[in-house]
């Protein structure tokens, strides 16, 4: 399995047993031979909604899920921002916003192309950065 990115509705159906997707994701997430990539807006996401709808005791337990080694969150620069900047702009009829944006310029410095997410709207529009790849491979629907 190639290295894989870790969105919003990824990570967060993964913690909802009754979810539909949820064997599915966790099936997706025990399979990865390597640390799956956690995006820090990615985390920041997670957070306000988790804090939102299921308190301050599931947030820490989130947190501890993040921090605890099962899955690598990478620091993001200027340049990363610059070309996410760049994705949204070319993809503004889509408003695709920067957290997804980031998830693609992640896809290419993981030279990959595996995206754990349940948006399909967005990544199956926007292309890999990376020549390597014609199109984002979502899981857990493209297995």
């Amino acid at each position: 399995m190639a290295r894989l990115i870790v969105d919003t509705s990824g990570y967060l159906i993964g913690t909802i047993p009754k979810h539909p997707l949820y064997g599915d994701v966790r099936e997706v997430l025990t399979g990865a031979d390597q640390p799956p990539v956690v995006s820090p807006l990615v985390v920041a996401e997670i957070d306000y909604m988790v804090l939102d709808k299921a308190g301050v005791e599931q947030e820490l337990a989130v947190i501890d899920d993040l921090t605890g080694g099962a899955y690598e969150l990478p620091d993001l620069d200027s340049d990363d921002l610059r070309a996410a900047r760049h994705l949204v702009a070319k993809h503004r009829d889509l408003r695709i916003g920067l957290t997804d944006a980031v998830n693609a310029v992640l896809a290419e410095r993981y030279e990959t192309n595996e995206i754990l997410t349940a948006d399909q709207r967005h990544f199956r529009t926007v292309t890999p950065l990376t020549r390597r790849f014609d199109a984002f491979r979502l899981l857990p629907f493209d297995r």
